[in-house]
């Protein structure tokens, strides 16, 4: 009797929502595992990318680095600013450092540590900002030959102080934004490409760029950036619009800075201070 009941509409009734539960858990797990191999990517994408930029910061610095502290092309540094470009390198070497261990705690889901380290990084861009700003005026006085090849050193500065500028900026909108990683994570990596710009224009394969006119020093910035995007793309296998959003962005205030180092205004700003 228990066997003929077992076949009856009612079973039968009773069974499907029964299926259908084993049906969602086993739905659930497949959409929890793909959850967690998408945050891994996304997570693994910026350890690549914090390395890659590290990578590039020491080729790009090689003479500095590895030549007995020589500047571009292997040239002695501006004599008179020589503190100043010591501390500005520790500063942006760290930068670098931090933003690699600062990749690496999230991807082995050390958050807590990451959000205490990042009150440090958020000083150490500061650091960057001023000592950024103060030695490339200095050596765009001291030292403007150097910037001929760049359409000279007025014009170079102008490129120098707007990635500065839009360095601050990116950096202020990821710490805004510190709770929400989709934005937080590309604004941060984002910046960290604009702040290479010293480092890219030295790099070998993209270093032509930064004398050809008429993006000069934009032009290796926006050339790596638009490589990470596409390695994020194959890395992560989907499109970071917040990625994609700040880097148009800063093209655009790279675009949209260059009338303004040509401006008649912006070269009597420095009057006879750079020649």
């Amino acid at each position: 009797m228990a066997k003929r009941a077992s076949g009856t509409p009612n079973a039968k009734a009773a069974a499907k929502p029964r299926a259908r539960a084993a049906h969602d858990l086993g739905g659930g797990a497949m959409w929890e595992t793909t959850l967690k191999a998408t945050i891994h990517r996304e997570r693994l994408f910026y350890v690549i990318a914090a390395w890659i930029s590290l990578a590039m910061a020491m080729l790009g610095f090689r003479h500095f680095y590895f030549g007995g502290g020589k500047g571009f092309g292997g040239n002695p540094l501006t004599h008179q600013i020589v503190p100043i470009i010591l501390v500005h390198a520790f500063a942006m070497s760290s930068w670098a450092v931090l933003f690699l261990a600062q990749s690496i705690l999230v991807l082995r889901g050390s958050l807590r540590r990451h959000r205490a380290w990042g009150w440090v990084g958020t000083g150490l861009a500061g650091a960057v900002i001023v000592l950024g700003a103060t030695m490339g005026i200095l050596s765009a006085h001291y030292n403007p030959q150097a910037y001929m090849m760049f359409s000279g050193p007025k014009f170079f500065l102008a490129e120098m102080l707007t990635e500065i500028a839009l360095f601050g900026v990116l950096v202020a909108v990821a710490v805004a934004c510190r709770t929400k990683p989709k934005i937080h994570r590309p604004f941060m990596l984002t910046a960290t490409i604009v702040i290479m710009s010293g480092a890219l224009a030295r790099a070998p394969l993209v270093d032509f760029l930064a004398a050809t006119a008429p993006l000069y020093a934009y032009g290796p910035v926006l050339a790596f950036g638009l490589l990470l995007y596409l390695l994020k793309l194959a890395v992560t296998r989907r499109n970071d619009h917040w990625f994609a959003l700040a880097l148009g962005t800063v093209g655009l205030v790279f675009l949209a800075s260059l009338p303004l180092g040509h401006s008649a205004a912006w070269q009597s700003i420095w009057g006879n201070f750079i020649a």
